[in-house]
């Protein structure tokens, strides 16, 4: 399929760089993929650096590929990509901004013939959804959307102060995210986050990402796109693990870790 050549977003903004995609770019790139708002540090991509990629992928003959699942959280949504001309292609799907992730219902927006191509790909693949999931998903992208996406917008903004006190309640740093994803530096006490990660589901049954998965092993991802109580009640357990571990290494300071 060809080799990937990644161009890292880096800490603490996390911010698209059109020029390191350049020069990352070579004559035979057929395609630039960018995530936006980015998964997992919730940075949402401004339209100026958006375009000038997209610029890159014209002086390449490339496309850029944007997928955009997080897109109609955001307060104000940016355009599409594919509206920016013959080399943008956008997808989406019903799983994140409208909640309906039983689904499994998405689509593509983009020049003709990558859209021919991938509808061929999906008639020898899945071939199509079930018919519920399309009776449910043209209920979903009818009249009812707008309050749709607007009953999730607040309920993702209320999440997101949720946890932004959780995060300054343990003294932690992130970049405010839009979506329902954060990438939050590791509480100390820890050796990394994957330390982290599995200390929380060992001892409190919450699952959290580390975040060297991602290239980052001093953070981890935390989802907040889930019902209001189920939320509040992992952030308790979380809170738990790190009071629990921080009283542990300082009792172990107190007595020169004699256990």
């Amino acid at each position: 399929f060809g080799d990937v050549t990644r161009v890292e977003l880096e800490p603490p903004e996390w911010e698209l760089d059109p020029d390191a995609i350049a020069d990352a770019a070579r004559d035979d790139t057929a395609v630039i993929v960018v995530n936006n708002p980015n998964n997992p540090t919730g940075q949402y991509h401004d339209e100026a650096a958006m375009r000038a990629v997209y610029d890159v992928a014209v002086e390449r003959d490339a496309y850029l590929l944007c997928d955009e699942v997080y897109r109609l959280l955001a307060e104000e949504p940016r355009p599409p990509v594919a509206s920016y001309g013959a080399h943008g292609i956008s997808t989406t799907s019903l799983t994140k901004a409208y909640g309906l992730a039983g689904l499994r219902f998405g689509w593509i927006a983009g020049p003709e013939p990558v859209v021919e191509r991938a509808w061929q790909w999906k008639d020898y693949t899945t071939i199509s959804p079930s018919l519920f999931g399309q009776h449910v998903a043209k209920q979903a992208l009818g009249r009812r959307e707008d309050r749709i996406l607007s009953e999730n917008r607040e309920l993702a903004a209320a999440h997101r102060e949720t946890v932004a006190d959780w995060v300054s309640d343990h003294d932690l740093d992130w970049l405010d995210p839009v979506g329902v994803n954060a990438f939050v530096t590791v509480p100390e006490g820890f050796d990394d986050a994957e330390a982290f990660c599995r200390t929380a589901v060992e001892e409190a049954s919450v699952v959290l990402a580390p975040g060297g998965l991602f290239g980052f092993p001093d953070r981890f991802r935390i989802g907040f796109g889930l019902p209001t109580e189920e939320l509040e009640d992992g952030l308790d357990r979380v809170s738990r693990v790190i009071e629990d571990h921080a009283a542990a290494s300082d009792s172990a300071a107190t007595t020169g870790g004699d256990a």
